[in-house]
């Protein structure tokens, strides 16, 4: 850890977004990496369980996706209004500058 923080505080531009180490792509490798190497440590039965837990987790879902977003179109909240907001909030987890939602009949979400 000392020395990743040395290392760039010696060279910043190396590891800055777009630098010669392309820390996007290694960002996205590594937390592949993580997530595949989780998986692969569970054992059968642990996986087995938590399949059989489906039923549970379409219910979350469902009510995440479908019921909150009825709420919200009663409340008086248009369609676009909704996918707006979710923009706003995906916006820092894709790393984008802005998002457009509009398109194919306000049907299409751009974040670039």
């Amino acid at each position: 850890m000392i020395t990743a923080v040395t290392f760039a505080q010696v060279f910043p531009y190396s590891s800055a977004s777009g630098g010669a180490w392309h820390p996007e792509l290694i960002n996205k490798i590594s937390v592949a990496s993580i997530f595949f190497l989780n998986v692969v440590s569970l054992n059968f039965s642990s996986t087995k369980v938590g399949a059989l837990r489906g039923p549970g987790h379409a219910v979350v879902q469902a009510m995440t996706l479908v019921v909150f977003s009825l709420v919200w179109i009663a409340l008086g909240a248009r369609p676009k209004d909704i996918a707006e907001a979710g923009c706003r909030i995906i916006l820092p987890v894709l790393g984008a500058e802005r998002c457009v939602v509009g398109g194919g009949g306000g049907r299409m979400i751009t974040c670039g």
